[in-house]
């Protein structure tokens, strides 16, 4: 007896096929390129900086095109970007005339291909963070929940140096949120934390099946 795997696979509530195999290109440094430009990952260093500018790629919420103006510019400038967020949120001098001048140096600038872009990198960080029990408490992506401040981030190096032995600027800027959070749920099962899986809602897909094999089980 075949069964549609596709519809099973529909009803899984974990990732399909083709979105692992976007996470593997991730996980394996797949950065993309815009205008001839890479465009890097998101690391802990620019969590933090789109926490304390609002960002709704980590915040949650309708992107606005300031969020994807910001979020492009944090990651790509990474800690270069550092002085302009400082200035703007402790000191009331606007990011926009950074944000403007980055955006000239463009020779076309096109938020709709660069949104797809971002929301691609920022869709895949939660996927380690949500394998954690204690990162699975409803259906928002785990890096939705937290709150990347200066404690969060020395918890995050600490473990995450402890999987990878990298120091703590190569965590913080260089190493991907999407390996990040693999580095937390390994080290996780390493210590003998249960349930840190993948999180597949098995009762739908063994319904599918049933009932894809009592339709099969009428036609003959």
């Amino acid at each position: 007896m075949e069964f549609d795997l596709s519809k099973i696979e529909a009803l899984s509530g974990g990732l399909t096929k083709a979105e692992l195999n976007c996470e593997a290109l991730l996980s394996l440094g797949g950065d993309m390129y815009y205008d001839g430009l890479r465009i890097p990952q998101p690391t802990a260093g620019s969590f933090i900086l789109l926490e304390i500018m609002g960002n709704n790629f980590v915040k949650g919420g309708e992107i606005t095109n300031f969020d994807i103006d910001v979020a492009l510019f944090i990651l790509m400038q990474k800690q270069k970007a550092l002085g302009a967020v400082l200035e703007h949120t402790q000191f009331g001098e606007s990011i926009v005339g950074y944000i403007d001048e980055f955006i000239a140096s463009f020779e076309v600038y096109n938020r709709q291909i660069i949104k797809v872009f971002l929301c691609t990198y920022f869709k895949n960080t939660s996927n380690g963070f949500d394998m954690l029990p204690c990162c699975t408490l409803d259906n928002e992506p785990s890096t939705k929940k937290l709150v990347f401040d200066a404690d969060w981030l020395i918890s995050y190096v600490s473990i995450c140096h402890k999987v990878t032995g990298y120091d703590m600027d190569k965590i913080v800027w260089e190493l991907s949120m999407v390996n990040g959070g693999f580095c937390m749920a390994e080290y996780a099962k390493e210590q003998g934390q249960k349930n840190v899986e993948r999180k597949q809602d098995w009762i739908a897909m063994l319904d599918e099946i049933k009932k894809q094999a009592e339709q099969k089980s009428g036609d003959e």
